[in-house]
């Protein structure tokens, strides 16, 4: 299961940010209260949750779940944090499985499906972008 340092990190990579004052700043928080979500003083609203999981390119769902399972962990709530941690559990395993079920065709063969055709024969592709 993901922590928070991992989803501040994976902003800071994805950005190219070097501290996390700059990542405060794309944030439109303080400083102060990064450094406080980095040393496990207290964690991010769900808007900062939101936000952040952007940043990192990261599910926004999955990012809110993580942030309720933390919260109800340091609560001590013993049974909804096993709920979320399930929850994320499940819905890592459905990420995961539908990569599997449709990454087999990466969008730049689907693309050009239609040059394999004959005339009578039309393209068969799960996805594509074009």
């Amino acid at each position: 299961m993901q922590d928070l340092e991992f989803y501040l990190d994976k902003a800071k990579s994805e950005l190219g940010l070097t501290s996390d004052r700059q990542l405060s700043s794309e944030l439109k928080v303080t400083g102060i209260l990064v450094g406080n979500w980095r040393r496990g003083m207290s964690l991010p609203t769900d808007e900062n949750m939101v936000a952040l999981a952007k940043l990192a390119n990261e599910p926004v769902e999955l990012a809110l779940m993580h942030l309720n399972f933390w919260r109800s962990a340091r609560r001590n709530e013993t049974t909804a944090a096993s709920f979320y941690k399930k929850l994320v559990h499940m819905a890592s395993v459905a990420a995961l499985s539908l990569c599997f079920i449709f990454g087999f065709i990466p969008a730049e063969n689907a693309a050009h499906a239609a040059d394999f055709a004959t005339e009578n024969e039309r393209p068969f592709y799960i996805m594509g972008n074009n």
